[in-house]
């Protein structure tokens, strides 16, 4: 675990960039208390993309001091805000928040756990995560450190080539990973590992506890167990750093709650911040909102769903005050307008994608179960998680508040989303609805916890206070050491009970994918080895070609040495076509003599035939390398090899 402390300043600096730019912002729009802290990721979310889009613009690199620039140009523009508008924000900041220590106390706990989590998963920091996506995300962190352009308008040509088109693609979460190594000097491994800690262990417990107390109060019972619970569900965060792997979706989804939370108290549909109109939290919003489409449109697509629930409801009982017809029309007509902008981007940010790519997998009985139980995608059931959760529908329900009813309806809904990507069969439909989560059901399965999470704490706070009541008076009465004692003993068989059922069970799958061995997806310990040696065996300006699938193309992230394949699919041409089809028959003045030439591709990695995914791409150019004269062995560690191309040496 030594290796974790040569790590701790990448996850020190990865935090700051979550924190400090939104916290700033939200404090001086004049939120207090728990806000800042879950308002800082969302809002830090648009703060860096500004920044990488701004950068290339006027000429600045990608670094820490252009996201400087721009946090301190948000900064002022907060200010402008506040004093041109603070008739209408009317923020005055209180005293002393309610339960402020047993909010830090939930928030800590929260944090620490997922952290222990994440560490136990990848073991080693310098580990990656050994699946399809991961090919690309690493490449194309490497990338924005080779050109200092983090720009989204930019990120695209690792994959396409050199291209007039202007193409957008959200690489927010590979900016951070470039801004951590470059600012640090940490490996991009390193640094990804340090950005995915950062996010789950700071960004998703205060978001998911904005989004609680904002619906169902700040009592102590209550923050202690939200905070408890947020590292209690298989599905988030664990799923989403194992599966795919999705990290930019992952990082999304943190900020969604907080969002969500905005949200709700833009239609007041819960309590706003005390003192506050609509209007501080428009400001937020019209901030975090683009930012969230900015790092995964398929999360914004989620916020747009329920942020449509919520107009509909708000809308509803805006009407049942009989406010007049004139002012019930333009409610309607902005409802419609609003309406119908949603459904144009729900159709106009669906990917294009095979209908059977990710078919369905179970029936919708199984589905149910799962998503009853909190055991989406067969993993073990967290039977005090779902225990509660059922119990806080429950009691969330009998509240009859406006904001408990809609925490239920959002959980029916997310749940209803999970079951018709995992096991409709009339495909079409499925598409129609779920397309924007790439009808695949992993990602519905991620947003569940969501709302599952902050329900089940309140089914966790209503057992407490039955056992409170019902307990002996000399341990149960506030204020005395037995009840300090009692509350400490409940906090520790909490997180006993959440932590030691199914959560292990979930860190087992995901380790797979991170510790190195020799039935790894991607890359064996041999194969990791010689990646690391390549910077004393290539030249800094060589190029190496090889089957991606096989894990070569990670030489471009491990060792900045440039591949031809900086991922499994790319745009291919020509001289692309004849590398991978001839290498190994080169020949002085032979057509692939050229394009080597032309690509300056002078090495080739084999690492065997074993493709990611059990994928089955042919690359006929780098097959039998052993036997070929075009070649000759450079270096061999156990079975991965690194050969020279001399087949052209002469012409």
């Amino acid at each position: 675990m030594s290796e974790w402390l040569g790590a701790l300043g990448a996850i020190l600096v990865a935090g700051a960039i979550y924190v400090v730019p939104g916290y700033a912002f939200v404090r001086i729009l004049g939120f207090r208390g728990l806000h800042p802290w879950a308002l800082a990721g969302p809002v830090a979310v648009p703060v860096i993309a500004g920044a990488s889009l701004i950068a290339p613009l006027v000429g600045l690199p990608w670094s820490v001091w252009a996201l400087l620039a721009v946090a301190g140009v948000a900064c002022l523009i907060a200010l402008a805000l506040r004093l041109s508008l603070r008739k209408w924000i009317g923020l005055r900041p209180t005293t002393r928040p309610r339960a402020g220590g047993a909010l830090a106390v939930g928030l800590v706990l929260g944090g620490i756990l997922i952290a222990a989590q994440f560490v136990l998963i990848v073991g080693d920091p310098r580990n990656i995560s050994q699946t399809f996506d991961n090919i690309f995300h690493l490449n194309a962190a490497r990338y924005i450190l080779d050109t200092q352009n983090a720009s989204p308008l930019s990120v695209s040509q690792l994959t396409q080539g050199v291209s007039d088109r202007i193409t957008f693609y959200p690489a927010l979460w590979h900016g951070v990973v470039a801004l951590v190594a470059g600012s640090t000097g940490a490996s991009l491994a390193v640094a990804s590992n340090a950005v995915m800690i950062a996010a789950g262990a700071l960004v998703w417990p205060a978001s998911l506890m904005l989004l609680g107390t904002q619906i169902f109060g700040r009592t102590h019972a209550y923050v202690v167990a939200l905070g408890i619970l947020s590292a209690a569900a298989p599905a988030f965060p664990i799923l989403m750093i194992d599966y795919g792997v999705l990290f930019p979706y992952f990082l999304a989804v943190c900020t969604l709650p907080a969002i969500i939370a905005g949200t709700l108290a833009l239609f007041g549909l819960t309590q706003r911040t005390p003192g506050s109109t609509f209007v501080p939290w428009l400001v937020v919003l019209a901030a975090a909102v683009p930012g969230l489409l900015l790092v995964h449109p398929s999360a914004f697509i989620a916020w747009l769903l329920l942020a449509g629930i919520a107009a509909i409801v708000a809308f509803v009982l805006f009407a049942r005050r009989r406010p007049g017809r004139r002012r019930i029309a333009i409610a309607a007509v902005a409802l419609g307008v609003a309406g119908v902008a949603g459904f144009a981007l729900w159709r106009a940010l669906r990917p294009a994608i095979d209908l059977n790519l990710w078919p369905p997998s179970q029936t919708p009985g199984q589905a149910l179960g799962e998503v009853l139980t909190l055991s989406m995608e067969r993993a073990q059931i967290p039977v005090i998680l779902a225990a509660a959760m059922l119990l806080g529908v429950v009691v969330a329900w009998r509240r009859g508040t406006v904001g408990s009813r809609i925490a239920v309806a959002y959980l029916a809904v997310l749940m209803v989303m999970f079951i018709i990507t995992t096991s409709m069969q009339w495909l079409w439909l499925r598409r129609a609805i779920a397309a924007a989560w790439y009808d695949n059901s992993p990602r519905l399965a991620a947003l569940i916890p969501l709302m599952a999470v902050p329900i089940a704490a309140l089914g966790v706070e209503a057992a407490w206070r039955w056992f409170v009541r019902r307990g002996p008076r000399r341990v149960t009465t506030h204020g005395t050491p037995a009840y300090a004692t009692l509350v400490a003993v409940g906090c520790v068989a909490l997180v006993a009970a959440t932590q030691l059922i199914s959560i292990p069970n979930a860190i087992e799958r995901a380790r797979y994918v991170y510790i190195p061995s020799e039935s790894s997806p991607l890359l064996t310990p041999d194969e990791f080895a010689l990646l690391r040696e390549l910077p004393e065996l290539v030249p800094s300006d060589g190029v190496i070609a090889g089957n991606p699938g096989t894990g070569t193309a990670m030489a471009y992230a491990t060792a900045g040495i440039e591949v031809l394949h900086p991922s499994v699919i790319i745009a291919m041409n020509d001289d692309i076509t004849l590398i991978d089809n001839e290498t190994n028959d080169a020949s002085p003045g032979s057509p692939v003599c050229g394009a080597l030439q032309r690509t300056g591709v002078n090495y080739v990695l084999d690492f065997g035939t074993q493709q990611i995914n059990g994928e089955n791409y042919q690359y006929p150019g780098f097959e039998d390398l052993d036997n070929s004269e075009a070649v000759e062995l450079v270096k061999q560690i156990g079975e991965a090899r690194l050969y020279r191309v001399v087949g052209c040496d002469g012409e």
